[in-house]
């Protein structure tokens, strides 16, 4: 069986930011005057910020999932397993390996030595450590 060749542009091989906000109210359909006031004075709001994968990563991940190559574990992070072998951008996944997430894929193809262009948010740096007087590299 051949294996399928799937490409993506490194660029998309990350996560984005998500910023979500949120008002605090007993009941949202019916706010009391006092929430309303504390909502119009900032007081009332909640914020997060997570992240997630970049939105071309996302729907590459789906469309595999779609023709059978992964099974998406959609409860837990960097849980998907590869079902049927495939290349993506050269590197090849072989049946019961992990398909991690877009950054953690980055990082796994450069550690891997593909010739792509990578983000430059991406540079591994090689640093020493000194803890008690010895020099641990990371």
């Amino acid at each position: 069986m051949k294996n399928r060749k799937f490409e993506i542009d490194p660029q998309h091989l990350t996560s984005i930011n998500v910023r979500e906000e949120y008002y605090r109210y007993a009941d949202a359909k019916n706010p009391t005057q006092e929430e309303i006031i504390e909502t119009l004075m900032g007081h009332n709001k909640i914020a997060t910020l997570s992240t997630a994968d970049h939105p071309a990563f996302t729907e590459l991940r789906e469309k595999l999932q779609e023709l059978g190559h992964i099974e998406i574990q959609r409860h837990w992070w960097n849980g998907d397993r590869v079902l049927k072998p495939f290349k993506l951008n050269g590197y090849q996944f072989s049946k019961g390996q992990q398909f991690a997430s877009a950054s953690a894929l980055a990082i796994q193809m450069k550690c891997h030595n593909l010739k792509m262009k990578f983000p430059s948010s991406l540079v591994m740096v090689k640093t020493t450590v000194t803890a008690k007087s010895r020099k641990l590299k990371i």
